[in-house]
């Protein structure tokens, strides 16, 4: 089974400060497309990095990959590399947007400024989805294939470490990290409802 997921200049703070250890608990399908990041409570936190270009390529009637995390400002090129007319527009979170329809080998940036999960949508090809996971500050990343993640140098503070799939409500764990400490955390995939 393949990952279709990409993180891009996620980058963790540096400086003093704590550890975030853990694992999500659930099937490989569970754990297949599942992004984590720790969000500061209360305040803006640590700059997840520069908002470079990640590449989303339109392939096969699909978006590859299907899942990408973005920091705030984070631009994504969208490239066509079908030999048919494709089309990009976003319903969701904060403005909406429509890329237009643009042939094979062109492509269309799109910059997000809206922290949250962004939806992506063919006006051609309805089955077509992708999601733009945009996190305002803190620290991102992936689980391994057995579900771990650590995050390192975690600037002291309160946090809400949250796990994100597709079509599943976000698990969502407060805790505090503080200087020299280290901090373990299991949460359960299973317990996460459907969206609806």
């Amino acid at each position: 089974m393949m990952l279709s997921l990409v993180v891009f200049g996620l980058v963790q703070a540096s400086g003093a400060g704590g550890s975030v250890t853990g694992i999500l608990r659930g099937t490989p399908r569970d754990l297949l497309e599942t992004v984590i990041y720790l969000a500061p409570i209360g305040e803006r936190g640590a700059d997840l990095g520069s908002p470079d270009s990640l590449l989303i390529d339109q392939r096969g009637l699909r978006f590859w990959p299907r899942v990408v995390m973005v920091p705030t400002g984070g631009t994504v090129l969208f490239r066509n590399s079908d030999p048919i007319l494709h089309n990009v527009f976003s319903p969701g979170v904060g403005p909406e947007f429509d890329l237009g329809t643009y042939p094979r080998p062109d492509f269309r940036p799109h910059t997000f400024q809206t922290a949250g999960v962004h939806v992506m949508l063919c006006h051609i090809h309805p089955e077509m989805a992708a999601y733009i996971v945009v996190v305002p500050g803190g620290q991102a990343g992936a689980v391994d294939e057995r579900g771990r993640f650590r995050f390192d140098s975690v600037p002291p503070g309160a946090y809400q470490l949250v796990a994100w799939r597709p079509r599943r409500v976000p698990i969502r764990h407060d805790l505090v990290v503080a200087i020299g400490t280290a901090t373990s955390v299991e949460l359960d995939l299973s317990n996460a409802q459907r969206r609806r």
